[in-house]
């Protein structure tokens, strides 16, 4: 084919690209590729990439919102609960919460992030849904 048939093709991929980028929702593959990774690990399959791909397994601390409601959270299971450094857990252990300890935090899905300290504890274990921690309602604090 020609030069000038090759510039043709290439402006209509163009003028498609850009009508479609558009309307597309803004795409993270960090993100992704966290999104991946975990939901591989909860199907026993590790992922390991090559070096030359940009991949970070601490998922980055986003500061909480304006307004999230802070709850009192005691730790049900008999074993205690690990504090984590990100919600993944292969993340760095920071500690444990023993039975019955109570502490301060908000949820995130399936994680409460601490509030009077630093850290993440999975609320449901990932295989039965069996409960790690439970909400205590009546020290239920709202932050504006």
């Amino acid at each position: 084919s020609t030069l000038q048939e090759k510039l043709e093709f290439l402006k209509l991929m163009r003028r498609w690209y850009d009508v479609r980028r558009h309307h597309a929702d803004p795409y993270d593959p960090l993100t992704k590729r966290r999104e991946m990774v975990k939901q591989l690990l909860t199907i026993g399959i590790q992922v390991k990439f090559p070096p030359w791909i940009h991949f970070d397994k601490e998922e980055p601390v986003q500061p909480p919102s304006k307004h999230h409601i802070t709850d009192t959270w005691r730790v049900r299971a008999k074993g205690g609960a690990a504090v984590f450094s990100g919600k993944s857990g292969d993340s760095a252990n920071l500690g444990t919460k023993k039975f019955g300890e109570s502490f301060r935090g908000y949820q995130d899905g399936d994680w409460v992030c601490l509030t009077d300290e630093v850290g993440v504890i999975r609320r449901v274990k990932l295989d039965t849904r069996e409960k790690f921690l439970e909400k205590r309602d009546k020290f239920r604090v709202v932050v504006k």
